[in-house]
């Protein structure tokens, strides 16, 4: 549901919710600092990520920080 990948000095993950069929890629920089999301499971009905330091729960279909550390924070989406 997730790949953590780079492209030069650019962190991105592809996701993947086979709930909605949404694929979204985001920038896995925040706050000047490097993220990577993995698997988490089902979240109100759809698949959530988790980001790997903290495990604060993160919502692939809107790119939101939803339960944790990191809650109310977003991650910038790509084209």
């Amino acid at each position: 549901h997730g790949i953590n990948d780079r492209i030069g000095d650019l962190p991105y993950a592809v996701t993947y919710c086979s709930v909605c069929n949404t694929g979204i890629a985001y920038d896995l920089r925040l706050d000047g600092k490097e993220v990577a999301l993995d698997f988490h499971g089902l979240y109100n009905g759809v698949v959530a990520l988790q980001e790997r330091e903290t495990g604060t729960v993160f919502l692939q279909a809107d790119g939101r920080f939803v339960r944790g550390k990191l809650t109310g924070k977003r991650l910038q989406n790509l084209p």
